[in-house]
Parts: structure tokens; C-alpha cells; sequence
């Protein structure tokens, strides 16, 4: 519902002239309606104004566009480009105007602005501003640097110093905007504009670029610190990463792909109990990513220094070729109880472990809010299986499926049954196996995937979601994604993703053509 000082505030705004010559005398708590009701509107000269004459302390986009008493839809997930590219003009002129002292701004009053808080943008598959033009993390970053060192440049040329203004962000390096991320965050000391990463995603990217990034940050304020896609660390290294770099406010973290092969190593490898105890030297980690590293028999090993202090809430260990004692261990774990979620993708648990299986999600029912059995060969036969394990999760709120050879009937059944659990939000299905040639193996190729009866998938999404809404949960969303669940960040870099993998293919091939030499 909107109240009369959203309507008040939407009526100023579109009048820009008026706009311009009373926003600097507006009483200072009507700043954060006039910020939302900008985005809503994507009126992107206004918000800059809003920003320059900011006169509150704090400034976090994700409290400010979230539900609020005068407008409750949540406009996190607009990240348009004209918004933002004017927000971070606004800031660059705000400091420009403190750096030049009350003659150029001498109706700004209030507190000063200390902090900007940029972390709470959600990026979307859709963009509902009416340029449709997003702005993804990689590009927030780049963006975000390139005003930092321009603010600082400024001030070096001024000869005048203005007030520091933190900003907080979630910042994602790649090669191509490694360079000026580093020359931000060498200025952080020095400039108006200090860049403080509470998150990090390094792509790509080199061991020594991603040491000298986390000797550039402020640790204490770091939170997650992922390390994905084509990034070749052995375990030696991350060991160093992770005692040379403390880090006591991270909650979450990535291990590169395969970092860990304990095919690689003796069975009593001390890499695995110097990581493990890494692990735990981090006092308020909650989250966990392990993805496709070989931990066959050694799960134990690495977490069970992590439960004696504070179990996990995220958990995930797709493609890890856990054995039944992995699990065992797990569903006994004190993490168990603590899961909130979960990722098992990649292990044939009902047809192999059921009864670990059961116990682990009979043990994580209470809290587990997510789960990902992907590529897990659920076949029909073990859909009432997998049900009956999920009975007790009455909180779940997602469930992901994609990759399992579940016919559309299997897919009904399992539809029919779902739609009774109240907490149920997100559901991802795979493409039933009535939908491709006879004989196709599981997990399907991508060019088995190309070839799937579109015709007949659109029939079982009509059944699908007739069977929600029958059940009155029209308000469960469904997908079958042919390619996994969208990753905002895997689209906005993926050609240099590629290119970065050509490149280090043709760098392994060379090499292994002048070791024949």
C-alpha cells in the first residue's frame, strides 16, 4: 500500500526543475523515500542529487530499497545501470562538494555521510526497470574502483582533503578489472572514497594476484571469500592462504575446484589436517563450499574440528565422491542439526545410502531450509523413496532436481506431494526423461539437451503447475533449467571464463610439446 508521503514524493520527482531547487531544503528523513521512489521511477538525475546532498550518516541500498512502511516492494533485485551509474555520480559529488567546503553547498546540513553499504543488490535473471539494462556485480565493481581512484585523483589535484566516506561492497575480480580493483584498494588509506570488500569473488585469476588482493583488503571486515572456476590452487597453497591471512569476521567460503584429490595424496596427507585446522582458526564461519574436491573417506577429517566449535549452516559437497562412511559421519554430525542448506549433488544417495540418507535429513529437519540433489540418479523408483526422507522437512523452502531421470509421471507424483509443504518456495525439475529419445543416458549431453521435445516439456509444465494450483500453491515457482540454475555471475563474465580456459589449455599444451623436446 502506499502512503501519502510516497505519493508526495513521486509527484516532486517528476517534476525535475522543482525537484532541483527544493531537494537540498527537504527535511533530512525523507531522503530514504526519495532514494526508493527514484529507482522505482528510474529517474537517474534525481537520485544523483539525492546522493550529493545525502544527510544522514549511513546510506545501505539494500535497507533502503527493501520492504518499507510507505512503499513494501522490495527493489533489491533492480539493478539498472542508469540508477546506479547515478548513485555512484552522486557519491563522487558529494565528496567533491565536502572536499570545497560550504560555499559549494550551502544548504547541505545534517549529519555528515560516513558509510555507503552497496551489499545489499540482489542480481535477477530479468531485469524489471523499464531500460532493462542491468548492472552485475563484476561491472558494480569495476565501476565502483574506477570512482575511488578518480575521487582520490581529484583530491590529489585540489591539494584539499575531503571527509572519508567508507563504502562496503561485493566485489568480484577477474583479470580484466584486477588492475584497478588493486589501485582502489591502495587508496583506501588515502582517498575520499574508501572500498571495503565484505565479500570477494575472485575468477580466474593467478595464486599471486589473489594473495596480493587479500593483502589489499581489510580483512576484518571481510565476510565471504570465494575462489572460483579457473583458479589453480594446490592444497599447500590454500593451507598458506588460510594462516597467513586471518580473517575473524568470515562467515562463508569457496574452495577452488579439486583443490583437495585425496587420490592424489597418502592417506595420512597432513595438507587435509593443516586445512582442517585453518578452517577452524576461523571463529564465525557458518558456510562451507567443497565443490568437486575428492574427499572419498576423509570428510570426517575436515570438518569435525569445525563441529566441536560452531556446526555449519551451509553445507556443499557436490561432486565430492563421498562414500557411505562420508555420510555416516555427516548424518551423525553436529552439523546435522544445524543445516540450513544442503548440497548433495552428484551422489546416487537414495539408490546406494538410503538409510543414511533418511537419517541425515530426519537429523536436519528442523533447520534445513534448501536443498540440491542434483545428478543424484533419482530414477521413478526412488521418488516415494526420496518423499518419505523429505516427510519431516516441513521448512523447506527449495528443492533442486535437475539432472535425474524422473518421467512425467514421476514428476506428478512427486508434484502432487510437494504442494502440501507450506514453507515451499522455489522448485527446479528436470527435464522428464518422456522428453528425450529412447535410450538417452543420465545425466544427459548437451547435445541430448538440445534435442528434447520442447512440445512435449511445455505439456509437462502445464500439468506440473495445474497440480500446484489445484493444491492453491500457484505461488511455488518452477523451472526446468537445462543448464543448472541461473548464476548472475557466471553470465555477466563468461566469455572471459572461456577465454581464460583456452588460454591455459594452450599454455598445457605447449608445455607438454617442449617437454618432448
Amino acid at each position: 500500500m502506499k502512503s501519502l508521503r510516497f505519493a508526495s514524493a513521486r509527484v516532486l520527482l517528476r517534476h525535475e526543475t522543482d525537484a532541483r531547487l527544493v531537494l537540498p531544503q527537504v527535511s533530512h528523513d525523507l531522503y530514504p523515500l526519495l532514494f526508493k521512489v527514484s529507482f522505482l521511477e528510474e529517474q537517474p538525475e534525481a537520485l544523483r542529487l539525492i546522493v550529493r546532498h545525502w544527510p544522514l550518516p549511513i546510506l545501505s541500498v539494500g535497507q533502503l530499497l527493501g520492504r518499507t512502511p510507505d512503499w513494501e516492494q522490495d527493489l533489491r533485485r533492480r539493478t539498472c545501470r542508469l540508477c546506479l551509474q547515478a548513485l555512484l555520480a552522486g557519491l563522487c559529488d558529494h565528496v567533491r562538494d565536502d572536499r570545497s567546503g560550504p560555499a559549494a553547498t550551502p544548504v547541505r546540513y545534517g549529519r555528515p555521510l560516513r558509510l555507503v553499504d552497496l551489499t545489499g543488490l540482489r542480481d535477477s535473471e530479468t531485469q524489471e526497470c523499464e531500460c532493462g539494462a542491468g548492472m552485475g556485480r563484476w561491472a558494480r565493481t569495476e565501476a565502483l574502483a574506477r570512482a575511488c581512484v578518480e575521487a582520490r585523483q581529484e583530491e590529489l589535484e585540489a591539494g584539499a582533503a575531503a571527509r572519508r566516506v567508507d563504502v562496503l561492497a561485493s566485489a568480484f575480480v577477474t583479470q580484466r578489472n584486477y588492475g584497478v580493483v588493486m589501485d582502489a584498494l591502495r587508496a583506501r588509506g588515502t582517498g575520499p572514497l574508501a572500498l571495503r570488500c565484505m565479500e570477494l569473488r575472485a575468477d580466474s585469476l593467478p595464486c599471486d594476484k589473489i594473495f596480493d588482493l587479500l593483502g589489499a583488503v581489510d580483512l576484518p571486515v571481510l565476510r565471504r571469500l570465494d575462489l572460483v572456476h579457473n583458479v589453480r590452487m594446490s592444497p599447500g597453497q590454500l593451507e598458506d592462504l588460510l594462516m597467513d591471512f586471518p580473517m575473524p569476521a568470515l562467515r562463508a567460503i569457496t574452495f577452488p575446484t579439486r583443490v583437495v584429490d585425496v587420490n592424489l595424496h597418502e592417506a595420512d596427507d597432513p595438507h587435509l589436517d593443516a586445512l582442517a585446522l585453518g578452517l577452524a582458526g576461523l571463529p564465525l564461519l557458518q558456510e562451507l563450499n567443497l565443490p568437486f574436491s575428492i574427499l572419498t573417506g576423509h570428510l570426517r577429517q575436515l570438518l569435525r574440528p569445525l563441529g566441536l566449535k560452531a556446526p555449519l549452516r551451509v553445507l556443499d559437497l557436490s561432486g565430492c565422491e563421498l562414500n557411505h562412511v562420508d555420510l555416516a559421519y555427516l548424518a551423525n554430525s553436529e552439523h546435522a542439526v544445524a543445516l540450513e542448506d544442503l548440497d548433495l549433488s552428484g551422489h546416487s544417495l537414495p539408490a546406494l545410502y538410503p538409510a543414511t540418507f533418511f537419517k541425515l535429513l530426519h537429523r536436519a529437519a528442523l533447520t534445513l531450509r534448501s536443498l540440491r540433489l542434483e545428478e543424484c540418479d533419482v530414477r521413478d523408483r526412488h521418488v516415494a523413496l526420496v518423499l518419505v526422507a523429505l516427510g519431516p522437512c516441513q521448512r523447506l523452502q527449495r528443492l533442486a532436481l535437475m539432472g535425474n531421470p524422473i518421467s512425467r509421471l514421476g514428476l506428478r507424483r512427486l508434484f502432487a506431494w510437494l504442494a502440501g509443504y507450506p514453507t515451499l518456495r522455489v522448485i527446479e525439475y528436470p527435464v522428464p526423461t518422456d522428453c528425450f529419445p529412447a535410450g538417452t543416458e543420465f545425466p544427459p549431453s548437451d547435445e541430448a539437451l538440445e534435442a528434447h521435445d520442447q512440445q512435449k516439456l511445455r505439456e509437462v509444465q502445464g500439468e506440473l503447475e495445474a497440480i500446484l494450483v489445484e493444491a492453491k500453491r500457484g505461488d511455488i515457482a518452477t523451472s526446468a533449467p537445462l543448464y543448472g540454475s541461473f548464476d548472475s555471475d557466471v553470465r555477466e563474465t563468461g566469455a572471459e571464463v572461456g577465454a581464460f580456459m583456452i588460454s591455459a589449455f594452450q599454455s598445457s599444451l605447449q608445455g607438454f610439446l617442449d617437454s618432448l623436446k
